[in-house]
């Protein structure tokens, strides 16, 4: 053998040798958990699942819908984890007709069961000619129809889910009258998709409305009041797999990373998924069984990513009722 291919041998042996020391080196970062800034922090997890306004439309899609539902939870409390199930009027309805203990369980397996509304503008039938308190009384009406539905179906229902509003004049009042009738039907948690508080500061001052907001000081302090603010990852990954495709699973991954490394001993540390909530339907309406079985598996995948942070007692997953609690003793000690 030649000199010349002697070494180059030596060097494609050693290339190799790097690269793979390279991989196994990474393994084991990624096996641990990282270090936080805080020795005695935890982070509280809360996943959410959806049920969408429309479906399910009779018995045959229902019992598919529980089917899902069933294995959606099985899997989470393989991993120790509580889903936040919030439902729509459809879905409340059918467990009602269907079978109630669908729902029903849904809490006796330890999780929760809440109220899921699209309390948009045109679907409540707002318009310009409504006053403040006609406003939230329209309002008020439709978020009392769906919570009647899920309070026949839960012990708790504390925290009701809603979307954003149109950042114009009929949206700056739905939301202040959605935000009202919240309050007066005695929800402990109000989650919404928007983004921030300057958004929602916006929202606060109604200038150029005819809206009279009754609201004095310090207007969310009756409700914990929770924003698409800690919900970083996109709500929709690629087509073939949606919410269940590795790409969106793995933001969600980094997002956690990311608040699991900046915890704070004086505050409460939390990671929602929020408006990145998986939807039932979603993973019933995948194209073939091999998309299902693998939407599943992506699930258990990604659950067990939280695994070694739940058992080693710097993470905890809970439902907002225990989160809302845990905030209350958290005011108290101040």
């Amino acid at each position: 053998m030649d000199k010349k291919r002697l070494i180059s041998i030596i060097i494609t042996v050693l290339v190799l040798v790097i690269v793979a020391g390279f991989f196994v080196l990474q393994k084991i970062s990624i096996s641990k958990p990282p270090k936080q800034i805080c020795k005695d922090c935890k982070v509280y997890i809360l996943p959410i699942l959806h049920a969408e306004p429309g479906t399910p439309k009779n018995k045959k899609e229902f019992l598919l819908y529980a089917k899902a539902l069933d294995k959606f939870l099985d899997i989470a409390e393989k991993h120790n984890m509580k889903i936040s199930v919030h439902v729509e009027k459809e879905w409340a309805e059918a467990c009602l007709k269907y079978n109630r203990s669908v729902c029903e369980n849904i809490e006796k397996r330890g999780h929760e069961l809440g109220t899921h509304v699209h309390n948009y503008s045109d679907r409540v039938g707002l318009n310009k000619t409504d006053t403040f308190k006609s406003a939230k009384q329209k309002m008020f009406d439709y978020i009392k129809e769906r919570k009647d539905l899920v309070d026949q179906l839960s012990k708790y229902n504390d925290v009701v889910a809603y979307g954003k509003f149109s950042a114009d004049e009929k949206g700056r009042a739905a939301f202040l009258a959605s935000h009202q009738a919240v309050i007066d039907l005695g929800f402990k948690v109000e989650l919404t998709a928007h983004d921030d508080m300057n958004y929602l500061e916006y929202y606060m001052h109604p200038h150029s409305l005819s809206y009279d907001d009754p609201r004095k000081e310090d207007p969310f302090s009756k409700t914990l009041f929770i924003t698409g603010k800690l919900m970083k990852a996109k709500q929709w990954g690629p087509p073939e797999l949606g919410e269940m495709h590795p790409k969106r699973l793995n933001e969600l991954k980094d997002t956690f990373l990311k608040i699991y490394k900046n915890a704070k001993p004086d505050e409460i540390n939390v990671f929602i998924e929020g408006s990145l909530a998986p939807h039932v339907e979603g993973l019933v309406d995948l194209k073939s069984m091999s998309l299902k079985e693998k939407a599943f598996k992506n699930l258990d995948e990604y659950f067990s990513f939280f695994d070694k942070y739940i058992e080693d007692g710097t993470a905890e997953s809970v439902t907002f009722h225990e989160l809302s609690e845990i905030y209350r003793q958290h005011s108290k000690t101040k």
